[in-house]
């Protein structure tokens, strides 16, 4: 009898236990949120990098047009003015191309596979409804902050405890005998092959150090207090991060809706522009607009879908979704 020490003990270890379970499910929701990350970055880029090969394409076909109508007109602005947007749309299909080799790195980082890659589906956000509010109790980080306080009160009770002795009671008992065997002379003699006996033994251990385990205990405790704090922390640093991702994921979804809106009047000013030029009736800073705002709005779309998409995987981590254990289709 250990007056609680080997009870406190197990408890202990049960919690401290399930405070590594949390952490490595922590470690798999962040893992989950850098995977979609890369994910979505590549798919981006290589949306943007679509979006402007198209782009550079028609810019090319105007110049060429502007080169052929050499002298009807035309001042060398106006073909300047082109070639710089001609140059911009490079310089930003490198920067694409850039985006997606990075991203596809640590896409092939992450999994572990040298040739992973992404699908082929289009680029658009995920068909999720945003709940008014997350409940961040589940977040991992949290329960291991909660379960390791649990751990630090058991540990400080077994210190506790250690006031009092360790008590053991070892009992016996023998029935030996043995045909052909005689017995021996004297009742004193050892008789290992007819006997009977019976016999306890109490023993007990203590270490009387009563000034030098107060204050063990006195560190124990505060050591408990300690992590009741971190838990409390984690506990607002998850309702925290639940609250961002959903403020986040709310507005991903607003610059969505409006970016969406503008893309599509920057494509119908576009097109109208491009049918105009077709038959020459507009001039150069028309074509050179209309080019700017659509790459503008199709990029700032692009952008705003990966932030949604990325910022639902932050919402189902803020509730404990990701678990290292098991298998998330």
């Amino acid at each position: 009898y250990t007056f609680g020490k080997i009870a406190h003990a197990r408890e202990a270890a049960r919690a401290g236990l399930a405070a590594q379970v949390a952490l490595a499910d922590e470690a798999a929701g962040d893992l989950a949120l850098d995977a979609a990350r890369a994910y979505w970055g590549v798919k981006v880029a290589r949306e943007l990098g679509y979006m402007l090969d198209d782009g550079i394409e028609r810019i090319e076909q105007a110049l060429a047009k502007l080169e052929e109508d050499d002298g009807e007109g035309l001042s060398i602005q106006d073909k300047r003015r082109v070639d710089v947007l001609l140059a911009e749309a490079r310089v930003q299909r490198a920067d694409a191309s850039l985006g997606e080799q990075q991203a596809l790195a640590g896409l092939r980082a992450l999994t572990g596979e040298r040739d992973a890659d992404v699908d082929d589906v289009p680029l658009d956000v995920v068909t999720v409804t945003l709940p008014n509010a997350v409940a961040a109790d589940g977040r991992p980080q949290a329960v291991a902050a909660k379960q390791g306080a649990i751990a630090f009160d058991e540990l400080a009770e077994m210190e506790e405890a250690k006031y009092w002795p360790d008590v053991v009671i070892v009992a016996t008992g023998v029935i030996a005998a043995a045909q052909g065997a005689d017995d021996p002379p004297s009742v004193f003699a050892n008789d290992p092959f007819n006997r009977q006996g019976v016999g306890a033994v109490l023993a007990m251990q203590w270490v009387i150090e009563p000034w030098t385990q107060h204050a063990k205990v006195a560190r124990a405790r505060g050591e408990a207090k300690k992590a009741h704090a971190q838990s409390e922390l984690a506990q607002v640093g998850a309702r925290f991060d639940a609250d961002n991702a959903l403020a986040e994921a709310q507005a991903a979804q607003t610059k969505v809706t409006a970016a969406a809106a503008g893309e599509q009047a920057g494509k119908e000013w576009l097109v109208s522009v491009l049918q105009g030029e077709a038959v020459g009736v507009v001039e150069s800073r028309d074509l050179v607009d209309a080019y700017l705002a659509w790459f503008q709005m199709r990029a700032r779309w692009a952008q705003a879908v990966m932030q949604y998409n990325v910022a639902v995987v932050r919402l189902g981590r803020a509730g404990g979704e990701f678990h290292a254990g098991g298998h998330r289709p």
